[in-house]
């Protein structure tokens, strides 16, 4: 199944690339359409479906490639984490509606404090870590919630709970690995990359990821961000 994945997508990365332009193209011409016309919130909106534009090509070029987890290639800088979370607050905002709520909070002590991030891997495993709490969600009313607190000194913790069905006990040690897709997942879309990348990200960053869940309870990721 993992050569499958990976094969899969490396066969489908030209075919994304022509509608990635024409978005591309479109949402430029939006924007600076509705800049001029001083429509604050729409503008925003269309500079997020940008960024995931972008973030699209991105992960397209690489193909989620292997070496894409080269740790050598991978640029970690000084980031704010509250600067992160104003980006990827933006990004979700998008997939509010009246039954998803997301919501993300952070303890007064975190918001000046930097860690060594690559921003893009970061915000897209968050966005993998929402879109599993979403997909796998029979309830009425989806709920989101992230919350970074301090843990210690040196350490903020990052959890993502979500109310959805759960993964049971005997799936929980399979969950990260390449082209897993648990009996939850037989009849969605997907190939079972998503929670592979954010391990991924998660070793490359030399974070610690525990999962915590229960087919009655939801999920919680959490995460350990060493700061500086």
């Amino acid at each position: 199944m993992a050569e499958m994945a990976s094969d899969f997508i490396n066969n489908v990365t030209h075919e994304f690339n022509t509608p990635l332009t024409t978005i591309r193209i479109g949402l430029t011409n939006l924007v600076v359409k509705v800049s001029k016309e001083d429509k604050l919130k729409m503008a925003t909106t269309l500079d997020t479906l940008m960024r995931q534009v972008n973030r699209l090509d991105r992960l397209v070029n690489k193909a989620i490639d292997l070496s894409v987890f080269n740790q050598e290639e991978v640029i970690l800088e000084e980031h704010f984490l509250e600067e992160l979370m104003v980006q990827l607050e933006q990004d979700l905002g998008i997939l509010v509606s009246e039954s998803t709520v997301i919501q993300i909070l952070m303890d007064e002590n975190v918001k000046d404090v930097k860690a060594l991030v690559n921003p893009f891997m970061f915000v897209t495993a968050v966005n993998n870590l929402v879109d599993n709490g979403l997909k796998y969600n029979k309830e009425p009313i989806k709920c989101i919630h992230i919350r970074l607190s301090m843990d210690g000194v040196n350490t903020v913790m990052m959890t993502v709970h979500d109310n959805g069905i759960g993964i049971s006990h005997n799936q929980l040690p399979y969950i990260f690995t390449k082209g897993y897709r648990g009996k939850q997942e037989a009849s969605s879309n997907g190939l079972g990359l998503g929670l592979f990348f954010v391990k991924e990200v998660m070793r490359i960053h030399r974070w610690k990821i525990d999962v915590k869940s229960g087919t009655q309870s939801g999920t919680t990721f959490s995460v350990s961000i060493p700061t500086i």
